[in-house]
């Protein structure tokens, strides 16, 4: 799915993160993971400690309350993107969310997307298609939260390349108003793009069969031995079909948005470790490595699918980014999917 989007922004962006733990020696002593810790290069990771409902509504309210247009909108989306257990399977923490930001009765749509890793871009590109198909809506609030007690995964030992860190993002998509030389906001939505390769789903199932639960904490470095193991896979040929859907989905997103990736100043990539980030971004897509994020993520370690919006909050936080300055997020989810969006600096 690729699209061009015209006259829609993202007005605000909030990031919620937990305690940045410094990994020396007192926390990694005796680890199984300590040397894949060391080569990621991590300087600290984000260990919370509220679960990932608390953290996703403190990120909601920020942005929601930078949001220019927040007092004028009437009719306003809250998608909510997390792999994290939030609460009981009845009670829908988005509509929670959206009650406790926007108000129920300017909430006019509200859900929960599972994306994994992918979540918060794949938020922002269903925002962007309901925004562009319902002309009576005036915004779209886009949270993510996770953390890793919450999805039942092993921090420290999760794969090879990725600690896992806990935080939330939030952005505001708004649309351009009545006048048309008006800002859309901090950045200009230029085009989403998304892509999927069903057929590697088994490669998060492991040895198990489809439906089987699988005791915590979860470790996706074994679930993918597992899964190679069964079917005699050659790992070379995973990472080439792990490329190609990588920059088939970031170069149809720069098509939709008429640039090229030499065009691109910086680069919202997963917060994985230095040698994951090398051979499945970097490398795939030809680019440095100081035009990326990354110094951010070896900071915070990878926080599932609130990667880029956190990220995001960065470059508007400190001031990283100049206008005019065309930034790509990117997300690439287990199933797999990959979701990106282009934007400009306004």
């Amino acid at each position: 799915m690729n699209m061009r989007c015209e006259g829609l922004g993202l007005t605000s962006a909030a990031a919620v993160l937990g305690d940045r733990i410094p990994l020396d020696a007192a926390i990694r002593a005796g680890h199984p993971a300590v040397a894949d810790l060391d080569a990621q290069e991590l300087a600290s990771v984000c260990r919370g400690g509220r679960p990932p409902h608390e953290s996703a509504a403190e990120a909601a309210r920020l942005a929601w309350a930078r949001h220019p247009e927040r007092r004028d909108d009437t009719a306003t989306a809250l998608i909510l993107a997390s792999s994290s257990r939030m609460g009981h399977p009845l009670w829908s923490a988005a509509s929670w969310l959206g009650a406790q930001t926007v108000g129920h009765d300017r909430l006019t749509h509200c859900g929960t997307v599972n994306a994994l890793c992918a979540g918060s871009v794949h938020a922002l590109a269903a925002a962007a298609r309901l925004l562009t198909t319902e002309p009576h809506m005036d915004s779209a609030l886009i949270v993510s939260s996770d953390t890793a007690e919450a999805m039942g995964a092993d921090r420290w030992a999760f794969d090879g390349g990725v600690t896992l860190g806990d935080g939330a993002g939030a952005a505001v998509l708004g649309r351009q108003g009545r006048d048309p030389s008006a800002q859309l906001g901090s950045w200009a939505l230029l085009s989403v793009s998304e892509g999927a390769h069903a057929g590697l789903e088994y490669l998060q199932r492991g040895d198990a069969e489809p439906g089987r639960e699988r005791p915590a904490p979860m470790r996706y470095r074994e679930l993918l031995s597992q899964a190679c193991a069964r079917r005699n896979v050659d790992v070379a040929g995973l990472k080439a079909q792990h490329a190609a859907m990588l920059t088939s989905t970031v170069d149809r997103a720069l098509a939709e948005a008429g640039v090229d990736r030499s065009r691109v100043d910086r680069w919202a990539l997963p917060f994985v470790g230095r040698l994951a980030l090398q051979v499945g971004y970097l490398e795939p897509l030809g680019i440095d490595e100081a035009a990326s994020t990354s110094v951010l993520g070896r900071t915070t370690g990878h926080l599932g699918g609130a990667d880029a919006l956190v990220a995001l909050d960065h470059l508007e936080s400190a001031g990283a980014s100049s206008p005019g300055a065309l930034v790509v997020l990117v997300g690439v989810g287990g199933g797999q999917t990959c979701s990106v969006a282009v934007l400009r600096r306004v």
